[in-house]
């Protein structure tokens, strides 16, 4: 413990040689381990698992080498990995006369929407290692506005109970520094999150899940 920390190793004002010691170690023993687990192991539509992951590179990312090629090649793979995600975040539009008919079909896109709201809280994680724009597009543009949106505009009318409880999920896994500065990004998300809420006004069935998406929205600079 504490190789590389100032004042760890050497005398104050001299190079610490810990530290090229850890940069080696990080680039060639915890940076090819970190690409097998982005390779095989992580699911980016675990939230979850996401978290882990973008702790690990942080710590990896920290301690490497300048320029390390190691560290870019995980980088990419977990943007790789992301834009590979988009395709296993789709939910079904199934009509509810065959949703009723068929068994398991609830299940099924219950568990679709899950996914795609892990991704979408997965993806939002990797800022700072991944620029924005790329992530915007990915999480916002790709997963919500198009595998989430088309589904959840279904249920303002057959099951806003439901609408709300996802859309407190997905507010609700927003991390500090996208409502530090991301809000316009988030755009979408955030209007029709408002809309929702609006149109539930008077609805005492809504109160208690509308108001709990209200807090949220407020935290994130959206006015009750």
């Amino acid at each position: 413990a504490g190789y590389g920390r100032p004042g760890r190793g050497g005398e104050k004002g001299k190079p610490d040689p810990d530290a090229s010691l850890l940069g080696v170690l990080v680039d060639k023993l915890a940076l090819p381990r970190l690409r097998f687990l982005v390779q095989e192991c992580w699911d980016p539509t675990s939230e979850p698992q996401s978290r882990v992951l973008r702790r690990a590179v942080s710590e990896a990312a920290a301690a490497a080498p300048d320029g390390s090629e190691a560290l870019t090649e995980v980088i990419l793979l977990v943007k790789n990995g992301l834009h590979a995600s988009l395709e296993g975040c789709s939910v079904p539009l199934w009509p509810d006369r065959v949703a009723g008919l068929v068994p398991g079909c609830r299940g099924f896109v219950a568990h679709a929407v899950r996914r795609a709201a892990g991704a979408f809280a997965g993806a939002l994680l990797f800022d700072g290692l991944l620029d924005r724009p790329t992530i915007t597009k990915l999480a916002v543009q790709g997963i919500f506005c198009g595998k989430l949106l088309p589904y959840l505009r279904t249920l303002t009318r057959s099951d806003p109970e439901s609408l709300a409880r996802i859309l407190c999920r997905l507010c609700g896994s927003v991390p500090t520094a996208w409502r530090q500065s991301g809000m316009e990004e988030l755009k979408p998300l955030l209007d029709f999150a408002c809309d929702c809420r609006r149109n539930w006004q008077g609805n005492e069935k809504m109160a208690g899940v509308s108001g709990e998406l209200g807090k949220l929205l407020q935290s994130m600079g959206r006015g009750a």
